[in-house]
């Protein structure tokens, strides 16, 4: 997860008063209405902070904000010496894992926010802060099945995720060399970009394209390289476009689902709009 993530979730806490996709190699899973449910009923409180807690809080981002670290750490420090209430003694975990996160000592931030997630009485919101950031802390640590492990446990309790959670499971898959579940949750992310009339970016496309063609589905990849060029159109685009449709014309059989006569249209098409 990126720092400015991590900065928009602990400033969204300070702030406030399914089915199974199987692999061979580990799960994830989709929203789970019931869970949630009954989890929210259990959990959801409001936040119980004292104002000098939240000003410490505040004063410790504002030290962050000017890459004062050693300030910040200072800061946070002060707040062990008063008698902290559990959700206090939260945000002062949750807090201490967002600087050494800023710091880059991730095993530390690890540390942190798993002692963090066995904290009593934490609410839904908190809970799913924690899944997210532990999430994208392993997948910087190269713990590629813990990075999926707790980004479905986020999801379990989703209903309407954003569809770079599966961007990011759809990345963890690929580096555990599971391609199929890697292109599945990219084309999750792609309904859901649909669904919300929004672009995937050009190198989501670009690792969806690669994804097909090192599982020898040419086809595919060349349905998902059509896609890129449709949204973002250039004159390079197209010309990839057009070797591509090339290269199909040369390995063309009866196999093929686009007929020799299609494809030379298509490629002239796209030769054109190269500048070819």
């Amino acid at each position: 997860m990126t720092t400015s993530i991590i900065r928009l979730l602990i400033i969204v806490i300070l702030g406030s008063s399914g089915a199974l996709f199987s692999s061979g190699m580990v799960e994830a899973q989709t929203y789970d209405a019931a869970a949630a449910k009954a989890r929210n009923k259990i959990r959801d409180r409001p936040p119980i902070l004292r104002s000098q807690i939240f000003k410490y809080l505040v004063e410790a981002q504002e030290y962050v904000n000017e890459k004062n670290y050693d300030g910040a750490w200072e800061r946070i420090k002060t707040m062990k010496n008063l008698d902290l209430n559990p959700e206090e003694e939260a945000q002062y975990i949750n807090f201490s894992g967002f600087l050494y996160t800023e710091q880059k000592k991730y095993p530390e931030a690890i540390e942190a926010y798993e002692k963090l997630s066995r904290q009593p009485k934490l609410s839904a919101q908190m809970e799913d802060m924690i899944s997210t950031v532990l999430a994208h802390l392993y997948f910087k640590t190269g713990e590629n099945k813990k990075a999926i492990e707790y980004m479905a446990r986020y999801l379990k309790y989703t209903e309407k995720p954003p569809a770079e959670s599966y961007v990011f499971l759809s990345q963890a898959f690929h580096k555990l060399d599971d391609r199929e579940s890697a292109v599945h949750y990219l084309h999750c992310a792609k309904k859901l970009h649909d669904k919300g009339g929004q672009k995937m970016l050009e190198k989501e496309y670009d690792a969806w394209r690669d994804l097909y063609l090192a599982l020898d589905m040419k086809y595919e990849g060349l349905a998902v390289q059509q896609s890129l060029v449709k949204q973002y159109p250039s004159q390079a685009r197209w010309r990839a476009l057009s070797e591509t449709y090339t290269r199909l014309i040369a390995d063309h059989d009866e196999t093929a689902p686009l007929s020799l006569k299609k494809l030379k249209s298509l490629q002239k098409k796209a030769s054109k709009k190269a500048g070819g």
